[in-house]
């Protein structure tokens, strides 16, 4: 299994460190038309041929755009994210659900990213969500990460991982690290 990093929230609960639904709900409307990754992400996942793809914190699965010929699949725990990704990808087969508690069947996916969800994580709830990544995949773990310049964390994210942690987390897990380089910033493309 491999390594690289989306968007999560909270239905019912709100862990320590998670912001309030409406700040999520506020977030997407933002964002229903940002895709300054989606290219990126696309070539990057695409270089390992995988036919069927799960993100976890997809928001509207802009994500996986530019993936329609593999089996995408999506899981936010934000419902309004859920209702808006059907209609703007409907080729992205969505569900709600935690994070923590993926709803699906160990080895489901040959590839199981996120992009920017760890960072909105305490630690418990990361290792639990990265336990859950790896228990619905059958080949390879992506995060996606951008820490921001010089290793220093951008300061509207709620955790403050570091890349160095990210690899720590993932060795602890006994994931090998494929690749480890520098996300491109997207933030003042949209």
């Amino acid at each position: 299994k491999g390594a690289h990093h989306t968007l999560h929230d909270t239905v019912n609960r709100t862990p320590r460190g998670y912001r309030k639904m409406v700040s999520w709900n506020q977030y997407t409307k933002e964002n229903l038309d940002f895709e300054g990754s989606a290219m990126w992400i696309a070539s990057t996942i695409s270089w390992y041929y995988p036919r069927t793809v799960l993100e976890v914190g997809c928001n509207v699965g802009n994500n996986m755009k530019y993936l329609p010929a593999i089996s995408c699949h999506g899981v936010d725990s934000n419902k309004y994210s859920i209702e808006q990704g059907k209609k703007l990808n409907p080729h992205i087969k969505f569900k709600l659900a935690d994070c923590r508690a993926l709803p699906y069947p160990a080895s489901s996916f040959n590839l199981v990213f996120e992009s920017g969800l760890f960072i909105h994580l305490g630690k418990n709830d990361a290792l639990k969500t990265l336990d859950e990544m790896i228990r619905v995949s059958n080949n390879m773990v992506v995060s996606m990460y951008n820490e921001g310049r010089h290793g220093k964390e951008v300061p509207w994210r709620d955790s403050y991982y570091t890349v160095w942690d990210m690899q720590i987390f993932f060795k602890q897990k006994g994931l090998g690290i494929l690749e480890c380089s520098q996300m491109p910033d997207f933030q003042n493309q949209k």
